[in-house]
């Protein structure tokens, strides 16, 4: 069957197919996810002290505030950084819960 039918019936561009091909000849994972950007990474530390002090406050407001001090970033830096830290925030609210509910600890 040519590649381009076989793109139709699974739905995919070719270039995806091809990418994808690529990969799995490489032997590298193909199921990792993304880094996020440098930028994000670096803004996270700095976001972490803003959002434990103001933990209601939003990737618009905490953005505004760290504009305020002198740290220049973006709203969209802020507000990806804010989600891997809510996300991993979450991740250990979920653990601490299976936790408790465990008998066998």
């Amino acid at each position: 069957m040519p590649v381009s039918r076989f793109c139709v019936l699974l739905g995919i561009p070719r270039r995806t197919y091809f990418r994808r091909l690529a990969l799995l000849r490489s032997g590298q994972d193909t199921h990792t996810r993304h880094r996020p950007a440098a930028s994000v990474e670096a803004c996270m530390p700095i976001l972490a002290r803003y959002a434990a002090q103001w933990p209601g406050y939003g990737h618009r407001r905490l953005h505004r505030l760290m504009l305020a001090d002198g740290h220049v970033t973006s709203a969209s830096t802020v507000f990806r950084a804010l989600r891997l830290l809510r996300a991993g925030d979450a991740a250990a609210d979920v653990r601490a819960v299976r936790r408790q509910a465990d008998p066998t600890d």
